[in-house]
C-alpha cells in the first residue's frame, strides 16, 4: 500500500559468512558486496583493490587496428587531424585526451567542439565549418557520431575526409561506413563513456603507460557520464582519482580544486561540483571553455577559466531554476493522471539546461520527462528517464518525426519541428502504455535494517566500496526513529542532528522538523559516510525521506493537535487572503465540493483506477486508519500515505493526515474524509472535491479546558515575548514552554489558543508566529465561540 521498500538482495546468512571468511572482510562488507551481485571471494578482492589486470585488451574492438593505422599514417604524413568532440562533460574530455595525445606526438591537431547552435553530432552544417576553417584529412569524431551515416558519407564523398568514430551511445541498424570503436556495437566487456573510449585508444596506440597519463580525465567523464562503476569503469575511476588527488595534478584542475577548496576529491566531489561546472560551459554555450581548462598548462588562465565556469554555472543554476518552476505551473493543467510521460516545449527554455531540468522533474514524478526548447521552426529536446523505461526506444519508435536523434536507455536528445511536437507527445505516451502500473510506482532500494546507527569503524570499512556510483550506489539504510532532536541549519531549510559522534543532516526538510523530532513511530531512509574535520573523525548521515504508516494512536497527539489547530486557523486564513502559496498562481475551487456519507466511500474508492489523481484528506488519525484498511479491502492498489506534506508533487493517490499548508493542483480530485472547521475548500484549489458530511472534530474543541481567562492570559504573554524581541526555539512546543505559566493549560488547547489568535489576524503563523496589528474582539472567532458555547 505504501512505497514499495525492496533490499537490493537478501542472501543466505551463512552464503555472506562464507564470503566474508574467505575475501577475509567483515560480515558487512561481506552482505554489501553480495547485495552488488559479488558473491566471489576473488571477485571482491579485486572489486575492493582494482588494479592493471581490470585494464581489458583495447583490440577487443574488431576495428581497432583500422583506427590505429589510419592514424598513425596521418602522424607520419603530416595530415592535418581535426578531434569533434561533444559539448558535454564526456565529450570535451575525450577531445582533451586525443588533442593532448596527438600533440604530444606531434601530430598537427585541431579541436572542433559544437556550440548547441549547431545540433548533437556530426551535423553537416558543423562539417562545413571545420572545411572552412583548418579543412582536414582526417576527422575522429568523440563521444558521437555512430548515428551519422550519411553524415560520414558527405565527409568522404563530397569532401575526400576520412573519419573515425569513437563513440559508446546506442547504435541504430545501419552504421557509418567508417572504422567504429563503440562498446556497444562489438561486444566490448565494458560499458565505457565517450572519453573511456578516447582512453582505450590512446592505449592501442601507445601502450597502458602512456594512456594512465590521461585517466583523471577519463575518470571525469566515467563518473560524470553516469556509466556503471563495475570492472573496467571502476578502475578507471579508482586509477583516475588517484591521479586527481596527486599534488602534481594539471594546472586547470587544480585551479578548480581551489576554487572548490578542494583538497581531495570524492567520486561524489566529481559528480556534483567539477561536472557540473565543466557541463555549464557547454549548457551556456561556449563549451571551449572547458576544453581550455582541460588542456591549460597556464596558471593565470586557468584561473580566469575557472571564473568563468563558476560563473556559467550560477547562471545555468538560476535558469534551471527558472525552467523548473515553469514546468510546475503548466503540470497543474497537464492530464497527470494519464499519462505516462510528461512532454512539454516553450520556446524560451534553454536548450543547454533542459536535460539537467528533466533530471530533476523524473525525480520529483517518477516518470520520464522530455522538454523541448529554443526558438524557430525547429525544437531541441532532452529526455531522462526512470529504471525500467528504455526512453531510447521510446522515443526510436517515434524517430520519423525527429530531425536527429541519438542516446541511450536513460538519456536521449532529439530535435524535432515545431509543428510535429503534438504528434510525438501522444505518439510516445502511448507506446508507454504498454508498461505495467509497477513500473512507476515508488520503489526505494535499501541494502540493511539498522537497529543502531554505524560506528566509525564501521564506515570506514564500507568506504572500501567507493568510489559511488551509477552500478555501485552508496549503501542506503533504514533505521527506527522515534524522536530525534534536529534543529535549523542557520537561515536554511536543512536540518541537523549530532548525537557523540554521528551527525545527521537532512537537506530541505525543515517543513518535515515537527514530525521528525516528535514521539509518532516512523522510521528513516539514509546513507551514510565517514568524514574528518579538523582532525577529528566522525560520521555523516543523509537522510533522503521517512515513513509511517497510519494506525489508531499511532500518532504523537502533540503534533497532531498541532497541525490540526492550524490547519483550522490556516484554511481560514488562506480563504480570506485568496491565496495558499503564491496569490497570482493559486486558483481556489469556485464551488463547494460535493457532500456525501461515509458509506459511499466503497464507491469513490472503486473510481480510482489507476495509480494516480486521487488525494484523500483526514483530519483525525482513527479516520485516517480506519480509511487505510478500508481502501486496502476494497482496492488493494497503491495508496501513499503522509503526515502533513507530502515528500513530492507527484499525484500518487495519497492519504494525508493534517495536512500543513499544502497544494493540491497536481490532483484530478481531493477527497475530505472529515472537514477542517472552516470547510475543506479553503484548502483545495482546482479539480473536483467532494468532503464528508459531518465533522468528527466538533467535539474536540468542545471538550477543550480551556477557559477565557487563559486564552487572555497566553495572549498577553506571547504579545510581551514578541514585542520584547524574545525568541523560542523548539518551534511551537518551544513556544508553549516560554508562554504558558498555567499547568491546568495543556499543549492541545495552547494550540487552539494560537489558532483563535490567527483566524482573528492577531497573529500571523505563516512558518513563524509574529504580532499584526489587527484590533477585534474574540467574540469574532468562529473557534472561540464554539469554545465557550
Amino acid at each position: 500500500m505504501n512505497v514499495k521498500y525492496t533490499k537490493r538482495k537478501t542472501l543466505d546468512p551463512k552464503v555472506i559468512s562464507e564470503l566474508s571468511r574467505r575475501a577475509g572482510v567483515s560480515n558487512r562488507l561481506a552482505g554489501l558486496l553480495a547485495a552488488r551481485e559479488i558473491d566471489d571471494a576473488d571477485e571482491a578482492r579485486r572489486f575492493l583493490k582494482p588494479d592493471r589486470a581490470d585494464f581489458h585488451d583495447p583490440y577487443l574492438m574488431p576495428d581497432m587496428r583500422a583506427a590505429v593505422a589510419r592514424i598513425e599514417s596521418a602522424l607520419k604524413n603530416d595530415e592535418r587531424i581535426a578531434v569533434f568532440g561533444d559539448y558535454d562533460c564526456d565529450g570535451v574530455s575525450a577531445a582533451a585526451i586525443l588533442c593532448l595525445y596527438l600533440k604530444s606526438r606531434g601530430g598537427e591537431v585541431y579541436r572542433y567542439i559544437p556550440d548547441r547552435a549547431d545540433g548533437y553530432g556530426l551535423s553537416v552544417n558543423a562539417i562545413d565549418k571545420l572545411a572552412e576553417s583548418v579543412f582536414p584529412d582526417l576527422i575522429i569524431t568523440v563521444d558521437c557520431g555512430i548515428t551519422s551515416v550519411g553524415e560520414v558519407e558527405y565527409c568522404r564523398d563530397d569532401l575526400g575526409i576520412d573519419v573515425i568514430i569513437t563513440d559508446h551511445h546506442t547504435p541504430r541498424d545501419v552504421l557509418p561506413s567508417a572504422p567504429i570503436l563503440n562498446p556497444k556495437t562489438c561486444g566490448y566487456p565494458s560499458e565505457l563513456c565517450g572519453a573511456g573510449v578516447a582512453f582505450k585508444l590512446v592505449e592501442a596506440m601507445s601502450g597502458f603507460d602512456e594512456a594512465v597519463k590521461y585517466i583523471d580525465l577519463a575518470a571525469i567523464a566515467t563518473v560524470g557520464d553516469v556509466v556503471p562503476l563495475r570492472g573496467e569503469n571502476r578502475a578507471i575511476a579508482v586509477f583516475g582519482l588517484r591521479a586527481l588527488n596527486q599534488r602534481n595534478k594539471r594546472t586547470g584542475i587544480k585551479k578548480l580544486f581551489d576554487s572548490l577548496k578542494l583538497e581531495t576529491a570524492t567520486a561524489s566531489d566529481i559528480a556534483f561540483l567539477i561536472v557540473p561546472r565543466l557541463n555549464a560551459a557547454g549548457r551556456m554555450g561556449v563549451a571551449d571553455r572547458a576544453f581550455e581548462l582541460l588542456v591549460s598548462e597556464d596558471a593565470f588562465e586557468s584561473e580566469c577559466l575557472v571564473n568563468e565556469l563558476n560563473g556559467d554555472n550560477s547562471a545555468r543554476q538560476a535558469l534551471l531554476n527558472d525552467i523548473v518552476g515553469d514546468v510546475f505551473e503548466r503540470l497543474k493543467e497537464y492530464d497527470l493522471k494519464d499519462n505516462r510521460c510528461i512532454v512539454l516545449y516553450d520556446e524560451r527554455w534553454n536548450p543547454g539546461v533542459i536535460g539537467i531540468a528533466c533530471s530533476r522533474l523524473v525525480s520529483e514524478f517518477n516518470r520520464p520527462v522530455i522538454l523541448f526548447g529554443g526558438g524557430g521552426e525547429s525544437l531541441k529536446g532532452s529526455a531522462r528517464s526512470i529504471a525500467g523505461v528504455n526512453i531510447y526506444e521510446a522515443m526510436l519508435d517515434s524517430a520519423p518525426l525527429f530531425t536527429t536523434f541519438g542516446g541511450h536507455a536513460q538519456a536521449a536528445g532529439a530535435s524535432i519541428k515545431k509543428q510535429s511536437f503534438d504528434q510525438f507527445a501522444v505518439r510516445i505516451n502511448a507506446y508507454l502504455k504498454k508498461y505495467d502500473d509497477s513500473i512507476f510506482a515508488p520503489e526505494v532500494i535499501y541494502d540493511a535494517d539498522i537497529s543502531q546507527k554505524p560506528s566509525i569503524s564501521e564506515m570506514e570499512d564500507i568506504s572500501r566500496l567507493e568510489p559511488f556510483g551509477e552500478g555501485n550506489p552508496r549503501p542506503v539504510f533504514i533505521a527506527d526513529a522515534k524522536k530525534m532532536r534536529f534543529v535549523r541549519i542557520g537561515e536554511t531549510s536543512h536540518l541537523k542532528e549530532r548525537d557523540g559522534d554521528f551527525e545527521t543532516v537532512a537537506f530541505n526538510m525543515i517543513d518535515h522538523a515537527e514530525i521528525l523530532n516528535s514521539d509518532t513511530p516512523k522510521r528513516i531512509i539514509m546513507s551514510a559516510e565517514s568524514c574528518v574535520y579538523k582532525n577529528t573523525k566522525y560520521v555523516k548521515g543523509c537522510v533522503s525521506g521517512y515513513f509511517a504508516e497510519p494506525a489508531p494512536g499511532g500518532f504523537d497527539k502533540t503534533i497532531l493537535a498541532g497541525l490540526y489547530a492550524f490547519s483550522c486557523a490556516l484554511a481560514a486564513d488562506k480563504v480570506k487572503k485568496n491565496a495558499l502559496n503564491d496569490k497570482k498562481n493559486v486558483k481556489i475551487s469556485k464551488s463547494p465540493a460535493k457532500r456525501f456519507e461515509k458509506n459511499a466511500l466503497t464507491d469513490i474508492i472503486k473510481n480510482t483506477d489507476n495509480l494516480y489523481g486521487t488525494a484523500f484528506i483526514a483530519y483525525d488519525d482513527d479516520t485516517a486508519a480506519d480509511f487505510y484498511r478500508l481502501f486496502d479491502k476494497e482496492c488493494g492498489k497503491l495508496l501513499l500515505f503522509s503526515f502533513g506534506i507530502p515528500e513530492s508533487r507527484n499525484p500518487y493517490n495519497r492519504l494525508i493526515l493534517s495536512p500543513k499548508n499544502i497544494d493540491l493542483s497536481y490532483y484530478a480530485r481531493v477527497v475530505f474524509l472529515d472537514s477542517p472547521l472552516f470547510g475543506p475548500d479553503g484548502l483545495y484549489f482546482g479539480g473536483s472535491a467532494y468532503a464528508a458530511k459531518d465533522n468528527p472534530l466538533d467535539c474536540v474543541i468542545k471538550k477543550s479546558r480551556l477557559t477565557d481567562a487563559a486564552m487572555r492570559g497566553i495572549y498577553i504573554a506571547l504579545r510581551a515575548l514578541l514585542k520584547s524581541g524574545g525568541r523560542a526555539d523548539g518551534g511551537t512546543v518551544g513556544l508553549y514552554a516560554a508562554v504558558v505559566k498555567d499547568k491546568a493549560v495543556g499543549y492541545g488547547d495552547f494550540l487552539l489558543a494560537l489558532a483563535v489568535f490567527t483566524e482573528l489576524g492577531l497573529i500571523d503563523a505563516d512558518g513563524a508566529v509574529r504580532l499584526t496589528e489587527t484590533k477585534t474582539s474574540l467574540e469574532q472567532s468562529k473557534i472561540y465561540r464554539m469554545l465557550t458555547e
